[in-house]
């Protein structure tokens, strides 16, 4: 049996991954912050903070999972909390793979299809975390007899969400805006139909997060299910929550009160490296996943 040692075990994805993990055979160590845990894994209470404490059971583990994150865009807490805590992480790493959920956030704001080879553009300090862990990821990986290092530059993920403090995902974000009945403001018609994003569900990921395990090659990976533009991402909401979400089009505009200025770029994720080296095959649809979220939260009211 293979022990993994899992961060952010609480959280929507680190649920969804443990979940996957225990359906797999595997045993999980899970770190919470707090004595809430996915059923059937052992609870490790600590944070990111204080990682370097639970060296010792780190080391125990046959493989670590990296998912906790302070989903911040504040220079401290992303240096304290993010950077620092998993520089403690790899520090206490012996053996197995190491797999690491980074973001589709690394390559900035895009405008074509994405491969691992793309330029990295880091807009905020989240962004720069992200691509700091990576590197050194990669620079453990080559030291000690352990398994790969894996950067998982995640597509946005979709699906029900718990209100927290850090920044709403971005379904999210569009939802409240069409509760509000805000006019979504695009470059133009083209841009309507050709802007948008790859996204992934949190059922999914957990596969392929879990899939990743038995990989050898250290590096980045993209991961990634379909791509849906803007239109079809606020269309769907609006079909599954009852709102009429209206469009209007004004080449580089500010936005004026009662509007909300869509993203002005395409991000394709290309997974195919994944996807080749695993067999993995995105199995949840866009209609499926906002049609949980909105019913989550309907029933979180």
């Amino acid at each position: 049996m293979t022990t993994v040692f899992l961060t952010g075990a609480s959280g929507q994805l680190g649920q969804a991954v443990a979940g996957e993990l225990l359906a797999r055979g595997h045993e999980v160590a899970a770190m919470v912050r707090r004595p809430v845990f996915p059923k059937g894994c052992r609870p490790v209470l600590g944070t990111l903070e204080d990682v370097g404490q639970l060296a010792h059971e780190i080391a125990k583990a046959d493989a670590i999972v990296h998912v906790a994150s302070a989903r911040s865009n504040n220079r401290e807490e992303v240096v304290q909390k993010d950077i620092l805590g998993t520089g403690h992480l790899l520090d206490a790493w012996a053996r197995g793979n190491f797999v690491y959920a980074s973001s589709q956030t690394v390559y900035g704001v895009p405008q074509g299809d994405l491969t691992e080879a793309a330029p990295l553009q880091p807009v905020v300090w989240y962004d720069l975390g992200k691509i700091c862990n990576e590197f050194q990821i990669a620079m453990a990986a080559e030291t000690g007899n352990r398994g790969a290092g894996l950067s998982l530059r995640m597509a946005v993920m979709f699906g029900p969400v718990a209100k927290s403090k850090g920044p709403p995902q971005f379904h999210e974000m569009i939802y409240e805006e069409c509760q509000k009945g805000s006019a979504f403001l695009l470059d133009s018609e083209e841009a309507l139909e050709t802007y948008g994003t790859s996204f992934i569900g949190d059922r999914d990921l957990a596969r392929a997060i879990a899939d990743s395990i038995s990989l050898t090659e250290t590096g980045p990976y993209n991961i990634a299910g379909p791509f849906c533009s803007w239109k079809e991402l606020i269309e769907t909401i609006d079909r599954f929550a009852g709102t009429r979400s209206k469009f209007i089009f004004r080449k580089g505009a500010v936005p004026k009160p009662g509007e909300f200025r869509l993203p002005q770029s395409r991000s394709f994720i290309n997974s195919q490296k994944f996807d080749a080296a695993t067999g993995f095959c995105a199995e949840q649809t866009l209609e499926e996943l906002i049609e949980r979220f909105v019913q989550f939260r309907s029933d979180s009211k």
